[in-house]
This record gives structure tokens, C-alpha cells and sequence, in this order.
């Protein structure tokens, strides 16, 4: 397949630019977002694995199960607001003192069961954030629960 189609990895970041459809087969976090940069214009599909689970990224971007053809599985409205009002401190990678702060307070509106770091890491990429910050926001929300 790659020989035929191409292959990106995150050691060959210039390798995909736009170039078409995308398939990403299991992918970290850090591949998740060069494949999501690598479709851009275009489609992607993502295979999720067991260590990255990636429900977050497919319900912020109403990803379709191709299983089944169904859309994925609507949020609470007030999980939504308080996910989406977290993107803009995730300007900085969640990495300034005030983003975390700011954070950490959102997050203290949710109920504790609802604080799934690879959730809402994965959702975050689905709204433009990086890896590199996913993964910060993780460690603040581990430290929360």
C-alpha cells in the first residue's frame, strides 16, 4: 500500500502535504496530526487502537463510523461548552500558567467521571489543537482526577 500510495510518518513530516485521501492506521497522537494536516482539502480516515483511543477527535469532528455508517454519538450540551471553552487556552499548548488555571477551573465544572484525558486530549485535536498540547492537557486533567 505505501509503495503505491505513499507513506507519512512523523520522521518524514514532509513527506504529505495535502496530497489526498488519508489513512490513519492506529495512530498516536502525534501521527494523528500529521495525518490530519496531510488530508487537509480532502478526506481522512482514522483506525483507532487500544493505547490512543480516539473518541474525542471523532466527536469533535462528527466523524462517521464506516462500520455502520452512523455519525458518532451527540454530546451533552454543557460537556460541549465546557470542551469548547477550553480551546482558547489551549492557545499556548496549555503550556502557560494562565491557560492551566483557566483549565483547571472549566474542568472543575464536570463531573469527575466525565474528566477522561484521552477524551478530551483527542477532542482538542479535533478542534486544531496539537499533539504536543493534547498531551499537556492530559497531564493537567490526570492531576485533577
Amino acid at each position: 500500500m505505501a509503495r503505491q500510495y505513499g507513506l507519512a510518518t512523523p520522521r518524514s513530516r514532509d513527506s504529505a502535504r495535502g496530497a489526498g485521501p488519508v489513512l490513519a492506521y492506529v495512530p498516536t497522537l502525534e501521527t494523528l496530526e500529521l495525518a490530519i494536516r496531510a488530508a487537509r482539502n480532502s478526506s481522512l480516515c482514522v483506525v483507532e487502537g487500544v493505547a490512543q483511543p480516539l473518541a474525542g477527535w471523532a466527536a469533535a469532528v462528527n466523524a462517521e463510523d464506516p462500520t455502520n455508517s452512523e455519525p458518532t454519538t451527540p454530546l451533552d450540551s454543557d460537556f460541549i461548552e465546557v470542551l469548547n471553552s477550553l480551546v482558547s487556552y489551549g492557545n499556548n499548548g496549555w503550556g502557560d500558567q494562565f491557560g492551566k488555571q483557566q483549565t483547571q477551573r472549566r474542568l472543575a465544572r464536570l463531573p469527575r467521571e466525565s474528566l477522561d484525558p484521552d477524551f478530551i486530549a483527542s477532542y482538542m485535536m479535533g478542534k486544531g489543537r496539537s499533539a504536543h498540547g493534547a498531551k499537556n492537557l492530559k497531564a493537567i486533567i490526570e492531576k485533577l482526577k
